[in-house]
């Protein structure tokens, strides 16, 4: 762990000042702790520049009420960005819910662990009381008796619920300020999956949470077909696209001490590892170092198989057409087939139906 790391968090790299719990400095110490975990805090000239434009971009979320859909390069600490945003809302807002959505157990339980390990590792002043921790919920609070005898809950009463999308409706009659969609992907049915769980962050027409719909380069095969649609048409979908390049916080290429991505040289070395894979007989490495380390939009959404003809060609056409609307509008489906005489055989012509 860097020095330039440490800064970020001061109360558990430096420690607690040697204050009297019972003295004004003690109370104004955490005051101020509390506020830069609510309203920030930067160290004098340095921050993860990714950090910095993943979480402005979900304050404007909050600001305009839209949600956000991210399609990203691996290795960018998605999940990591994520789970803070969990906490946050659970650590700092009392009676407040947090959705995590998740087309695998697999990936439900990796991504809630991380969020548990977060909460876990919080100072004890920050840290709340567990009412009840499962492997598909986390909430806080602590039951007292009243001055009647009766047991009652208090506590902030927040919670974190963590959940599969086999079906769609498994978050009806929730209500949750954060709803992520984690490795969007890895869902069957993506677009289902966001309609159906609208009401869980919106009430009529007024959005008072901020969906997150995340998906990685390399894993969105299954649902690339909705992916495209939400992120090319994201207005539509009441989101904000965000592409996150592999040149971007690209390890070796990105300096620990300010935060700052050396773009332009990461960039230059994920090319020449292209050229490198490009000389092979087959194109399938090739193909998938794109797809997992995409520089731009169209090669995020780069499909490696499905197809008999050249998938460079057919998936440069295809971001060409879903990066303008007037294409999509003109977009059918259907086959192109050979026009077949039954004296000759086949022709030259061709036939969509």
């Amino acid at each position: 762990m860097s020095k330039a790391i440490k800064k970020y968090a001061p109360v558990i790299y430096e420690g607690v000042p040697d204050l009297d719990p019972e003295s004004v400095s003690y109370q104004e110490y955490w005051e101020e702790q509390i506020h830069r975990c609510k309203y920030g805090y930067k160290p004098k000239g340095m921050y993860r520049d990714l950090d910095k434009l993943y979480f402005d971009l979900f304050e404007q979320c909050k600001e305009e009420e839209k949600g956000m859909i991210i399609i990203k390069a691996r290795d960018k600490g998605f999940s990591y960005m994520n789970s803070a945003l969990c906490g946050h809302e659970y650590t700092f807002y009392p009676y407040n819910e947090v959705g995590i959505a998740a087309g695998l157990q697999v990936t439900a339980d990796s991504f809630f662990d991380k969020v548990k390990k977060g909460l876990n590792g919080q100072h004890i002043n920050l840290r709340h009381s567990v009412l009840k921790d499962t492997s598909d919920i986390i909430r806080s609070g602590y039951k007292q008796k009243t001055k009647d005898g009766k047991w009652a809950i208090s506590g902030y009463q927040s919670a974190i619920h963590c959940r599969t999308m086999s079906n769609p409706e498994v978050f009806k009659g929730e209500r949750l300020s954060v709803m992520i969609f984690e490795e969007a992907g890895e869902f069957k049915e993506l677009l289902n999956a966001y309609m159906s769980s609208k009401a869980c962050f919106m009430d009529g027409n007024i959005q008072f949470g901020v969906p997150v719909i995340g998906g990685t380069g390399g894993d969105i095969e299954t649902s690339s077909k909705d992916f495209m649609e939400m992120y090319y048409n994201a207005d539509s979908f009441g989101l904000i696209p965000m592409f996150i390049p592999a040149s971007v916080c690209y390890h070796g290429f990105f300096n620990l001490k300010t935060g700052i991505s050396d773009e332009k040289g990461a960039k230059e070395s994920l090319i020449e590892e292209r050229k490198k894979l490009e000389g092979r007989d087959s194109s399938k490495a090739y193909n998938l170092h794109i797809q997992n380390y995409p520089l731009t939009v169209e090669e995020a959404f780069l499909k490696t198989k499905g197809s008999r003809f050249d998938l460079s060609l057919i998936n440069a056409q295809r971001g060409r057409i879903m990066g303008k609307s007037k294409y999509q509008n003109q977009i059918q489906r259907g086959r192109l087939d050979w026009v077949f005489d039954k004296d000759d055989g086949f022709t030259d012509a061709v036939e969509w139906t």
